[in-house]
């Protein structure tokens, strides 16, 4: 009895960790022209297959030079919504200069010290990322610090400076601070050679499989490489098998279990549809509903649920619950024409505060500009200063500037709003393709531009004045607060189709569309305008 007893804790702890909701990007860089190494490629497509055994849902990029880099990491920024456990792999060149830590992407231009800031992407970029994320648990592990390979570069410092980790974060060195790693004669190098082998083991804490990548690291090398983290981790993690970190309920809607009796939290939803049939919730057949009506569903779980109606059409949507809340939900009927006709009655409008001229289009029942705002202001920005960009791509501006930047008539789109031109366009996994431009985005990564929305890739503004993504991506505010120091946004990307909402930093600096709200431009508050 008592076997078949730990049996089942064991296979419970099991269950429990996979529920996690758990993320990791993976980028190795390895064919330099002056250094190339033998492993990082290697080490990140085994490291990368180990995560997937253990859970994660993984994105491998190898060879990335700085703009993909960046790219990758904000792609990676924007998968973690909802999410639990954001972990973060580097294998490659890195090194550190006047006391800030780089890693070296590939194809990229060093010939002197001060060609690094620029040239290679700061290691404190990934953090501030994954910070901003709001994830319980973040994981950094860098398998960097060759020696160096640019002949110009004369640091009197080897290695990486040693960097504290914020609160809940874990951050894993290959070694110890200003000293270099090696890259190793087989097919790995010998700190992801040990670290594949150590998250493995069923149940083992990350403090402690780390200790052990450590000791197995120091024998292998004689000494001269010494495995080093940082950590301030405020719930226990394991790789594999049992783990305790706290369930966030606004992120699943699987209860919490605390002693006997489980804890389920639950809220409402109140749906309007234009649309009748059956009513599905997760896959379940619930009830027959009449078109044009609105409906209540109580006590539904906390946490994402699918929405379905089937009649004459088919429409499906994902809402997300919150405990003692009633959230809302529109479903509309499938209009096929998203050609980007202007806005009835108003198909171009002129800001009176300065002249400027902006198209306006229909997308369903919302009416948008069709350019990003170009308004001056005290605290609004050209990319890289230059006036050609806000021409070509609008301005950007912080979330409390672009808050009330729109003229009068019209407002920043709500984080509601977003998601209800997303789902007219046929949900986030297609949307982006039909709303980007038909030009100017990197390597052909242009959209068919079917909506009319015309996204442009304009990039944005990070802390300290640094410009980042330009022709990559196209960053847009919602007027949406997601907590005191972030709101919500929407990115866009040249590598694909999707629109990806997450939190944006309320310092950063994006370009707001605004969509009509005056008559006859007006949201579903007021009354409708129906194109098609």
């Amino acid at each position: 009895m008592k076997t078949i007893l730990l049996t089942i804790i064991f296979i419970s702890a099991f269950i429990i960790c996979y529920s996690q909701k758990r993320v990791a990007l993976v980028i190795g860089n390895a064919a330099y022209q002056d250094a190339p190494l033998r492993n990082p490629v290697n080490d990140a497509t085994d490291i990368a297959a180990t995560l997937r055994g253990l859970g994660f849902t993984v994105t491998l990029k190898t060879n990335l030079n700085k703009r993909d880099m960046e790219t990758a990491v904000r792609a990676f920024k924007s998968s973690l919504a909802f999410r639990d456990v954001a972990l973060f792999y580097y294998s490659g060149h890195g090194m550190q200069v006047n006391g800030s830590n780089y890693l070296i992407p590939v194809g990229e231009t060093i010939l002197f010290e001060t060609d690094v800031r620029y040239n290679a992407m700061e290691a404190q970029y990934v953090m501030d990322n994954m910070k901003d994320a709001g994830t319980s648990v973040n994981i950094i592990i860098l398998d960097a610090c060759r020696d160096n390979p640019f002949k110009g570069v004369r640091s009197q410092t080897k290695g990486f400076v040693a960097v504290s980790a914020p609160q809940g974060t874990f951050i894993a060195y290959s070694t110890a601070p200003e000293t270099v790693a090696l890259d190793g004669t087989g097919r790995n190098s010998p700190y992801t050679k040990n670290l594949i082998a150590c998250i493995k083991k069923p149940g083992i804490e990350i403090e402690d499989a780390f200790k052990e990548v450590r000791r197995n690291v120091m024998n292998e090398t004689a000494n001269r490489q010494v495995p080093w983290e940082s950590s301030s981790l405020i719930d226990d993690f394991s790789f594999s098998g049992s783990s305790t970190i706290k369930p966030d309920l606004s992120k699943t809607n699987t209860p919490i279990i605390t002693g006997e009796n489980p804890i389920v939290q639950y809220g409402n939803l109140d749906v309007t549809t234009e649309i009748g049939g059956t009513l599905y919730v997760d896959g379940s057949n619930i009830k027959q509903v009449a078109a044009n009506t609105v409906f209540i569903l109580e006590d539904l779980t906390q946490g994402e649920h699918t929405i379905k109606i089937s009649g004459d059409e088919t429409v499906e949507r994902k809402i997300m619950i919150s405990a003692n809340h009633t959230a809302f939900l529109t479903i509309d009927k499938i209009r096929k024409d998203v050609s980007g006709k202007p806005c009835p009655d108003i198909p171009t409008f002129t800001d009176p505060r300065d002249g400027q001229v902006y198209p306006t289009v229909q997308i369903g029942s919302q009416c948008w500009m069709q350019k990003n705002m170009n308004y001056e202001t005290r605290d609004s920005w050209c990319y890289k200063n230059k006036q050609s960009n806000c021409q070509i791509y609008g301005r950007l501006y912080d979330w409390q500037t672009a808050l009330h930047i729109c003229p009068r008539g019209w407002h920043l789109p709500s984080d509601a709003e977003w998601q209800k031109l997303s789902d007219y366009l046929g949900g986030k996994s297609v949307a982006g393709g039909k709303m980007k431009s038909t030009s100017d985005w990197y390597k052909n990564g242009n959209g068919s531009n079917s909506s009319g929305f015309t996204a442009l890739p304009g990039g944005y503004r990070y802390l300290y004045g640094y410009f980042y993504t330009l022709t990559y991506a196209a960053d847009f505010w919602s007027s949406t607060e997601g907590s005191s120091t972030l709101a919500w946004g929407r990115y866009l990307g040249y590598d694909h189709e999707n629109v990806y909402r997450y939190y944006g930093q309320g310092s950063r600096f994006f370009g707001p569309l605004c969509p009509g709200l005056s008559a006859p431009r007006c949201t579903a508050k007021d009354r409708r305008v129906i194109s098609g």
